[in-house]
């Protein structure tokens, strides 16, 4: 089931919506879709969609290959880990922990978000909530005292006053690669809800997320590729992780003489 709060982070942090739309503006909207609503500079109204790329998986499915079912396992042990927190703390945090490959698959997941949370809480005793944003990573000592020096590569902390939308999420180390016909299934996933919302709405943007997991690349062969928009005003492929951004070029029809 799709994280409200990775929607709203990744548009948030999305480069195109710095000076193209107003800041406070972006919000998820609920019931969806679309998966969150902005007003644009220009005072137009703005719905964006958000869908997770994936590589080894058809959209949608279930289970997965070995490589999915890990994120799957990273993705819960980092919600619990927020629960945990936001249970004793009143702010927000943007966590990425990096884990060690497939470590995570054979672990109580109970446990290991109880050890993360308390890693988090430890590198912010004696510290003062900065304004704006601080970039706070943690040392690997830290990690160990932690208990997750066999489970976790790194961990990076980001918080402030900046930081309103809390967001743990799992970093992974290896890229696997990019297809273009999977980002253009991602598409298609998205493109079933357009109707639903056309008239509420002056554009509207489809963001492919390529997420802080590492499992997939805007290859050349993705850039080069020409893809069917499914009657979104425009197609980004936003890889957060790197801060990579492609906007998806339509495919043209030519019309029989």
């Amino acid at each position: 089931m799709p994280n409200p709060n990775r929607e709203l982070w990744a548009v948030r942090s999305f480069p195109r919506v710095v000076g193209t739309v107003v800041e406070d503006s972006v919000a998820l909207q609920r019931p969806d879709p679309p998966d969150v609503r902005a007003i644009t500079v220009h005072g137009q109204r703005l719905a964006v969609e958000v869908v997770e790329y994936q590589v080894d998986a058809p959209v949608g499915a279930k289970g997965g290959s070995p490589a999915v079912q890990a994120q799957q396992q990273r993705t819960e042990i980092g919600s619990r880990a927020q629960a945990m927190f936001e249970a004793r703390h009143d702010f927000a945090l943007v966590v990425t922990p990096f884990w060690s490959s497939f470590a995570v698959m054979k672990v109580n997941r109970t446990d290991v978000a109880q050890r993360l949370a308390r890693v988090v809480e430890r590198a912010l005793v004696g510290r003062q909530r900065p304004n704006g944003m601080e970039d706070l990573p943690v040392t690997p000592t830290a990690i160990a005292a932690g208990g997750l020096a066999d489970l976790l590569d790194s961990l990076r902390i980001l918080w402030g006053t900046r930081i309103t939308q809390p967001l743990w999420d799992s970093g992974f180390g290896g890229i696997v690669g990019g297809d273009p016909q999977r980002f253009q299934l991602c598409i298609d996933r998205k493109a079933g809800r357009r109707a639903e919302y056309s008239g509420l709405y002056d554009l509207a943007w489809l963001l492919v997320h390529v997420g802080l997991d590492g499992l997939g690349d805007i290859t050349d062969e993705v850039t080069a590729a020409t893809y069917e928009l499914d009657g979104f005003d425009a197609v980004y492929f936003f890889d957060s992780a790197r801060t990579i951004v492609h906007e998806a070029r339509p495919m043209t029809t030519t019309s029989a003489d």
